[in-house]
Formats: structure tokens, C-alpha cells, sequence
């Protein structure tokens, strides 16, 4: 049926309603359908007119996912940006669904990011995130924007603008097929750390009390991270017993629902954060890196659990360079390297 349902409409420009139907299947059944496939039949409709530009916004913002999963991003952009055009141009029957004009956005931004054009990619991603909110369309890619949004502030050092905008993710009534919980947390953990890097402790303290809050009233499971960032905010201010206090908690969290990363990551800060940075104790340092050894699984490892193992293996390098003992050293560094491209 579907590629006789193709044939037909290739043969004549279809009506506008059998078209948007059309449109509608292919882009919650693309996987269904080659892309290559998809992208013969869609531009063969682009000679088609409609009394609805909105028909044809639809079919723009389709061919530039195309052209998008392709990875033909100038290709992607030009549809995308004629999508846009035709959006706001303000048709008197708008057919198409409020989210097309968003997806064109994201989709724009993500070419932008892929082709390194970082100006660009903030502002589509910009546009993205304000279209959003003044549609009330809250969906994953509203969260995906805001996040990408979020991280380029705060490695720029705009910290106050960071905070601005990850204060959007818990105002914003997002309902996700995932786990919205672990987002949240990520958002919050970016908030409180824009906050320590503006030296505000007190704003820091308090919305992770109100979280922990949150937690313990929802899950339990969610603490350890809590805690952690908690253990980062008393370290900040060289509180460094209680910042031990805190960590202490957020591994025995973590170890409560066999969170091994979280474990490990915790760890490596204790050693780093609490002994080897402030007080220059390598000794103490290393017992914690070698405890946390034992959670780094060298058969089956993510792609974060590489980069964290990276990590415990560099800093104890570190502590053998730093003890003069240099043949440990270049073992571990190797051991890191390992974690890139072994040999």
C-alpha cells in the first residue's frame, strides 16, 4: 500500500490534505521508508501549490530532515530556512502542527553545531527555545535546546545567563517518556554550578536542600547527586570536613542502588578536591583513587565511564609524578591513554 499509496501521488501533485497526511506518516514512520526514497518523492512536490503555505512549510521542514539524516547539512539548512520563511509569513490556515516551526529551528541549530558555526547554532537555538515557550510546546527537543543553550553559557563563563536559562527547565511543565527526573537534576546541577562560579553559596544551598527535599519525598534513588553537589558547595568554601560529611552520604546512595559511576566519580573527587588540591596530600589522594578503581568495569564501559577512568588514571599519574616516582607514572598515563586508543 505505501508504495502504491507513492506511485499515485508521484504521478500528480496531490491534494493539499492527502499531502499533509502523507507528510504525517512519513515523519513518524520514516524508519519505514529509505531516506533516499523519501527524499525523491518529497522534492518531486515542491513544483505543487497550495492555498495553505503552511502545506509547504511542513514539506520544507520534512526534506531538511532528510537532507539533515544525510548528513548534507548545507542542504538541510537552505530547506530549513525556507521552512522558516514560509512560517512567518502569518497564513491565514495554518494545517500543520505549532511544533514544525520549532523542529525547523532545532533542526537549523544542529547543522549549525555540525558545521562548527557556533554564533549561528545559539541563535536558531535561541529562536527555538522562545518559539517554545510562546507556543507552550514543552516536548524533548524544547529540554534538548535549552540544554545545549545552557552548556555554551557556562563554558563561556556567562554565568548569570546560564542561571536564567536552566531556571527555565524547572518552570517549564515538561512530561518526558524518559526519566524527567535525571534531567532535571542535570539542570540543576548546572544552576548550582554557575552559582559557586559566581561565588553566590547561599542561592547554591538552598536549592539543593529544596531538592533534596524533592527526592526524599519522591525516591530516595535520586539523592546521590544531591549530596555530591552539596559536598561541592562546602569545599568551595574550604568547609572540607563537611564537604567529606557530604560526599560520604552521596556514596553510600549511590552504593544503595549500585550506581557504580557515581561512586567512582565521587571518589576521585574526595581524593582531588579534598586532599590532593587544598592540602597537598598525595598519599591520601591515592588510597581514594584506588578505591575507586574497583568501580571502573574495563569489559563493558560507556562512553562517560571511559572518560571518567581517563580521569582516576591521570590523576594518579599525577600523584606518582608529583612523588618523583616516575615509572608508575607513565603506567598510569599509559592506562589512560588506553581509555582513547589502546597501545
Amino acid at each position: 500500500w505505501i508504495l502504491l499509496f507513492s506511485i499515485c501521488l508521484n504521478a500528480q501533485c496531490p491534494v493539499q490534505v492527502q499531502l499533509y497526511q502523507r507528510l504525517v506518516y512519513l515523519s513518524s514512520h520514516e524508519s519505514s521508508v529509505p531516506t533516499d526514497q523519501q527524499l525523491e518523492e518529497l522534492t518531486g512536490y515542491q513544483q505543487c501549490r497550495y492555498q495553505h503555505d503552511s502545506i509547504r512549510a511542513f514539506l520544507l521542514q520534512q526534506i531538511a530532515a532528510l537532507f539533515h539524516k544525510k548528513e548534507e547539512y548545507y542542504k538541510s539548512i537552505q530547506y530549513s530556512r525556507a521552512a522558516i520563511g514560509i512560517n512567518y509569513k502569518k497564513p491565514s490556515g495554518m494545517i500543520t502542527r505549532p511544533g514544525n516551526l520549532i523542529k525547523s529551528y532545532f533542526n537549523l541549530g544542529d547543522c549549525y553545531r555540525a558545521l562548527n558555526r557556533t554564533g549561528e547554532q545559539m541563535n536558531a537555538i535561541d529562536s527555538c527555545i522562545l518559539l517554545a515557550i510562546k507556543l507552550k510546546q514543552f516536548d524533548e527537543i524544547f529540554l534538548y535546546a535549552l540544554w545545549q543553550r545552557v552548556n555554551f553559557l557556562f563554558d563561556v563563563g556567562d554565568y548569570q545567563r546560564c542561571i536564567t536559562y536552566t531556571a527555565m527547565s524547572a518552570a517549564a511543565p515538561v512530561r518526558l517518556l524518559h526519566d524527567e527526573n535525571d534531567y532535571y537534576n542535570r539542570f540543576l546541577n548546572m544552576q548550582v554550578n554557575a552559582l559557586l562560579g559566581l561565588h553566590q553559596y547561599e542561592p547554591a544551598e538552598k536549592l539543593l536542600r529544596d531538592q533534596l527535599t524533592r527526592f526524599n519525598l519522591l525516591s530516595r534513588d535520586y539523592t546521590g547527586p544531591v549530596y555530591a553537589q552539596m559536598a561541592e558547595v562546602e569545599a568551595s568554601k574550604k568547609n572540607y570536613e563537611k564537604a567529606l560529611f557530604f560526599y560520604q552520604k552521596a556514596l553510600r546512595a549511590n552504593q544503595r542502588i549500585h550506581y557504580d559511576l557515581g561512586c567512582l566519580q565521587i571518589l576521585v573527587n574526595i581524593g582531588y578536591n579534598l586532599y590532593y588540591l587544598p592540602k597537598r596530600d598525595p598519599g591520601r589522594a591515592l588510597a581514594c583513587y584506588k578505591k575507586a578503581m574497583k568501580f571502573t568495569d574495563t569489559q563493558n564501559q560507556s562512553a562517560l565511564l571511559k572518560f571518567e577512568t581517563l580521569n582516576l588514571f591521570t590523576n594518579i599519574a599525577n600523584v606518582f609524578a608529583e612523588k618523583n616516582e616516575y615509572d608508575s607514572a607513565f603506567n598510569y598515563f599509559q592506562l589512560a591513554f588506553d581509555q582513547i586508543m589502546p597501545g
